[in-house]
């Protein structure tokens, strides 16, 4: 026989009754457990599906703009191919370099000159 306040409920209804009552509240119990486990999985399928839906859709944006990245890329080298004139030998993007009179170029600040 339980103790403390289960006693007082198994003296007041007696045994017959509340094991009655604990089994209903169990079967209960076990009822919304079942819903709620048929319910989650159908969320679940429900989000599973719109994931997919959403990656699927993810990947083509992705291969329509790996697809445009590389023709833009593609256009825009045949353009400087095409229209950009070829730089001198010697000269780069920054310019001709710099050279003292008479001398090889020189890298950094300006060096001086032993006389002699």
């Amino acid at each position: 026989m339980p103790m403390g306040r289960a006693a007082l409920f198994y003296d007041r209804f007696g045994e017959e009754i509340v094991t009655e009552l604990v089994n209903w509240f169990n079967d209960v119990d076990a009822t919304y457990r079942t819903d709620l486990r048929e319910l989650n999985e159908l969320n679940f399928t429900r989000f599973d599906a719109k994931l997919e839906q959403r990656l699927a859709e993810l990947a083509a944006t992705t291969r329509a703009t790996a697809t445009l990245t590389s023709v833009v890329a593609e256009e825009w080298s045949n353009v400087r191919r095409r229209d950009a004139p070829v730089p001198p030998p010697g000269r780069g993007p920054i310019g001709r370099a710099r050279t003292p009179r008479g001398g090889r170029p020189v890298c950094g600040p300006r060096q001086s000159r032993p006389s002699g």
